[in-house]
């Protein structure tokens, strides 16, 4: 059986022929309008979201250990506050260093987090300038195409 060859070049000019025939504007999409989904979630990703976000869990990392302790209850009420201050003292122990490891993993989780930010941030600047790169050598390609088929014609 005989394999019919492709050329991939001769379908590529096919279509850019075509584009400029039907007068389409050479335009690049920016990659910032077309929509991410996070997590298959079908939520666009929103940079500021994202940002404020981190903002949050920066705000809320430390979690403590020792909160004052009291009753509205009448009567009781410095019953109940007592009995929980002897709780508290009696579980301080096991709790504390709990609470010191998890707010450790806390302040680390959040700096990587904000690191992943930044790396994210110089990335796709970094991709952007590539991409422009890219179009332009593309779009010199075809114009030295172009005037290298007029000059053999």
């Amino acid at each position: 059986m005989e394999q019919e060859q492709i050329n991939i070049e001769d379908i590529m000019q096919e279509i850019r022929a075509e584009i400029r025939a039907k007068g389409y504007a050479d335009n690049e999409i920016p990659f910032s309008d077309i929509a991410c989904l996070v997590g298959g979630t079908e939520v666009p990703f929103d940079l500021k979201d994202y940002l404020d976000d981190i903002s949050m869990m920066d705000e809320s990392r430390t979690v403590l250990a020792y909160r004052d302790i009291s009753s509205t209850r009448k009567g009781v009420g410095k019953l109940i506050t007592f009995v929980k201050k002897v709780i508290r003292k009696m579980v301080c122990f096991y709790v504390e260093p709990l609470v010191d490891d998890q707010n450790r993993f806390n302040e680390l989780t959040t700096k990587v987090v904000a690191q992943t930010v930044r790396r994210y941030n110089d990335d796709d600047a970094r991709i952007e300038e590539l991409e422009k790169k890219i179009y332009k050598c593309e779009r010199r390609i075809r114009e030295l195409e172009e005037e290298l088929k007029k000059n053999q014609a």
